[in-house]
This record gives C-alpha cells, sequence and structure tokens, in this order.
C-alpha cells in the first residue's frame, strides 16, 4: 500500500500496532500526537524525542529506530490530512 487515504488506512500492516499504541496512549491522556506513538509503540526513545526538540537531530528520521517508524511518520502525518481524521491523530 502506497498512499494511505481514508478509504484504506485500516488495511495498511502497521494500523494494528498504531491502534494499541494509541488506546493505551489515550488511557492516560487526552492529547497524542505521532511523535508519542512511536513512543509508545518503542520506535523512538523519549531521550531522542527530547534531543529533536531541542535541534540537536535536525530531521525526526535521524532519531527513529527504523524505516518502519520513519513509514509509520510519515502515514500518521498523512492520516492528519484526511478530512475528519485530523484531530483524531494530532
Amino acid at each position: 500500500m502506497n498512499t494511505v487515504n481514508i478509504g484504506n488506512y485500516r488495511e495498511h500492516n502497521l494500523y494494528p500496532k498504531v491502534v494499541r499504541a494509541t488506546a493505551r496512549l489515550l488511557m492516560e491522556t487526552d492529547e497524542i500526537s505521532p511523535v508519542t506513538i512511536l513512543v509508545q509503540m518503542g520506535n523512538l526513545t523519549p531521550k531522542d524525542l527530547d534531543s529533536w526538540r531541542r535541534g540537536n537531530v535536525s530531521y525526526l528520521d535521524e532519531a527513529t529506530r527504523d524505516v518502519i517508524s520513519r513509514a509509520v511518520h510519515r502515514d500518521l502525518s498523512e492520516a492528519a490530512e484526511i478530512p475528519g481524521l485530523g484531530d483524531a491523530v494530532e
């Protein structure tokens, strides 16, 4: 699946992992973001997230642990642009 859209996002192979991570986060807080989902999934460490937020890492892709993390970040960013879905993932 190349492009995630409102019609196929549930078919993406990472969807179940993202849903589980999101559900765990929502039990703790009302606010989530793509990067907090990556941390919850174990694909981004809190230390690396902090380094990125402080500007020590230019691109978040440099801090993520693998190609899958970069794909999740990209797909969540694309999902945030889907009308009606953005509020759920931002």
